[in-house]
C-alpha cells in the first residue's frame, strides 16, 4: 500500500516539534506527486493550513475566510506563500489532535483485529474439546462398573467394582460399623428386674 503523503507529514510534524520548512518535508517526503507543480501548489496551501508560519498565515487566514478574488491563493500569485518554504513551521494544535486520532484509531483497528483472530482459536478449542469428549466417552468406558440395588431399608446403594481403593474405603466403613455397634452393646444398660 502506497504511504499516504499527508499522515506521513503529520508524523513528520509530529516528530520535528522544533518546526520544519515545507521545504524539509518535501525532501523527507521524497514522493513523485511533488514534481507536480500544481498538486506542489495545493500541498503547499494544505501544509500552511496544518503548519503554523507566522508570514504565511496572513493569506492562509486570508484564502479560508474571505471569497473575494483578491484573498484566494491561486497557482498564478502562488509565489506569496512560496517565499516563506524555507522558513521554520510548526505542526497546529489542531493538526495534532488529528494525528493523534488517526493513531489511536489505527491501534484500535490492530486491537480488534487481534481479538477478532483469538476469539476464533477459542471457538475452535471449545469445538474440538467438545467432539474429543465425544469420542473418548464413547471409545473408552470407564473402568469402574456401577450397580445399583435395593437393600432391606428402601434405600439406594451403589456397588463399585474393579476398584482397590473402594474395596478398601469398603473394609474401612464395615470395621468402623462393627466397632460402633460394639461399642453400642457394651454400653447398653443391664436390666434388673425387681421381683
Amino acid at each position: 500500500m502506497k504511504e499516504n503523503i499527508y499522515l506521513k507529514s503529520f508524523e513528520i510534524g509530529y516528530d520535528n516539534l522544533k518546526g520544519i520548512s515545507f521545504e524539509q518535508l518535501k525532501k523527507k517526503l521524497k514522493n513523485d506527486l511533488l514534481k507536480d507543480e500544481y498538486f506542489e501548489f495545493h500541498f503547499n496551501i494544505w501544509f500552511y493550513n496544518n503548519f503554523f508560519q507566522e508570514k504565511a498565515e496572513l493569506y492562509i487566514v486570508r484564502h479560508n475566510n474571505f471569497a473575494n478574488d483578491s484573498a484566494q491563493l491561486k497557482f498564478k500569485n502562488w509565489s506569496l506563500i512560496k517565499t516563506y518554504n524555507n522558513e521554520k513551521s510548526f505542526l497546529k494544535g489542531d493538526s495534532v489532535s488529528k494525528y493523534i486520532d488517526y493513531l489511536e484509531l489505527k491501534e484500535s483497528r490492530i486491537s480488534s483485529s487481534r481479538a477478532f483472530v483469538i476469539s476464533i482459536i477459542s471457538v475452535f478449542i471449545a469445538c474440538l474439546s467438545v467432539i474429543a469428549q465425544i469420542i473418548f466417552s464413547n471409545n473408552f468406558p470407564p473402568s469402574s462398573n456401577i450397580e445399583k440395588s435395593e437393600n432391606r431399608n428402601n434405600t439406594t446403594e451403589s456397588k463399585f467394582e474393579n476398584s482397590d481403593s473402594l474395596k478398601l474405603r469398603k473394609s474401612q466403613m464395615s470395621k468402623t460399623e462393627n466397632k460402633s455397634s460394639s461399642v453400642l452393646e457394651n454400653n447398653k444398660p443391664k436390666n434388673d428386674t425387681i421381683n
